[in-house]
Parts: C-alpha cells; structure tokens; sequence
C-alpha cells in the first residue's frame, strides 16, 4: 500500500471557495476523511458541491480559486498544473465526475480507454458487479453508443478498478436504480475495507446513509457539519367554495395516420 496510508487521506483547515463566474463564494470548515472513511456533500444544484469537489483536486475551472491549507497522506496536497499534481491525479486519485458522456474519449471504444485507464478485465469485472448483465458488449461499444447509465456505470467501473486512494464521486447514483445502488454501496464499502477513502456529491440522502457517509449539508455560501433540514411539505391551495372542473373540452377532434 501506498506510504502514509496511517495518515488521513485528506485533511483540510477552514477554507475559502471563489467562483466569479458563477458569483460564488463558499467556506468550508475544517474537516478530515480518514483511511476507509467516507464524506458526503448533500445541498442543492448550484450550491457548489460539483465546484468544491473539482477545486479541491485542483481541476476547477471558471477563474476558481481555493484558499486554505490541504493535505493528502499527511503531504500538502500537490498545486496543479506541475507533474507531481499530475503524477498525484494519475496514482492516488479517481474522480467520477458528474457528465459521465464528457469524460470519455468520444472517438475511442470504452474498452480502449477501460484498457489503457485500469484494465479491461478488471473493468469488466467491476461493471459485472455493478450490475451491468453485459459487459463485454459495452465495452466494445463506442460512448454514443451506450445509454447515460451504462457511460455512468463504466467510468465508476474504471475508478473502482484502480483502487486508488482517494475515490472522489460527483452525484454516482444520478442514473442508477436502488438494486444498482446497493451494489455500488457495497463495492466502495469494499474499496474502503482496504483503506480507501471516499469523497461524494450527491442529493441523495438516503445513498448518504447507506454509505454511513459523514454529512456535510451545502448552501447559503457555507458548508455546514451535519443533514440537510428535512423541508416541509408545501401546504396545499385552500380548496374553492363551489366544485370547479380542472379541464373542459369541446368539439375536440383528434386524428392519426
């Protein structure tokens, strides 16, 4: 296993997100995922999850700045764009980013990049278990050539393939139904058996607790320790005094062929 595996896998001090672009600012508190631990960011879209996943790998785009002090396995974390940022990404690092059709070579088979990523095989496996019932078919298939979930399900394939040390998910569960949820609970409960620490975005809570994730809600420009507020339930239209019909129709005539 890699050195420093005894350390925590991330740690952070309070630190400070900007986007200009995107006219946000957001400060987290100072948090630690340690080996086989996970993290889960739950909050609305557009309250910055995506961009706080991506900044704190160093891949954020939009003029996105990061201030505050990281570490990885007790190191500062590397700064991008130099080769140890790069060497840390391509060694230590798997992210599942949230537009699965993006992250894939358009002009390449998904076994030629599975291949060159962690393996064919291996990837075929973790796509078996994943739930995928053929994936050797998709693997010979080019990304237009697969439904969102089945790209979704292949890059996640990929990531858990390679074992890495850090296993960072934008939303994972957008395209999966419950069975294939469990599965993939149960697969990064294996990764993490192993020492592996896990970093997620998601609305989901219920994917969140299944995990036994550390919540993290995200809004308002701050993150905050803890679950999102369950929101009541919007109350109902008072009803009217007299009955009134909710659709009405004359003289309607549809034809076909």
């Amino acid at each position: 296993m890699t050195e420093g595996r005894h350390a925590a896998v991330l740690e952070t001090g309070p630190i400070t997100l900007r986007r200009p672009e995107a006219d946000l600012v957001l400060h987290v508190p100072a948090f630690t995922l340690a080996p086989g631990g996970a993290v889960a960011l739950l909050g609305p879209s557009a309250s910055g999850k995506t961009t706080l996943l991506e900044a704190l790998l160093g891949v954020a785009r939009g003029g996105t700045t990061i201030a505050g002090a990281r570490s990885f396995l007790g190191a500062p974390v590397p700064v991008p764009p130099g080769v140890e940022w790069r060497a840390w990404l391509r060694r230590s690092v798997a992210f599942v980013p949230q537009d699965a059709r993006a992250a894939l070579d358009p002009v390449q088979r998904l076994g030629v990049q599975a291949e060159e990523l962690a393996g064919s095989g291996a990837v075929a496996d973790r796509l078996a278990a994943l739930g995928e019932p053929d994936p050797a078919g998709v693997l010979a298939r080019f990304p237009h050539e697969v439904s969102g979930g089945q790209a979704q399900r292949v890059l996640l394939a990929v990531a858990l393939a390679r074992a890495p040390v850090l296993l960072v998910a934008d939303e994972p569960t957008a395209s999966l139904d419950p069975a294939r949820q469990a599965l993939l609970v149960e697969a990064i409960g294996g990764l993490r058996a192993r020492g592996s620490a896990a970093l997620v975005a998601t609305h989901d809570a219920g994917f969140a607790r299944a995990l036994r994730a550390e919540p993290f809600t995200v809004g308002g420009g701050a993150v905050r320790p803890g679950w999102p507020p369950v929101p009541a339930w919007p109350a109902r239209a008072p009803a009217p005094d007299a009955p009134q019909p909710l659709l009405r129709a004359r003289g309607l005539v549809v034809r076909r062929g």
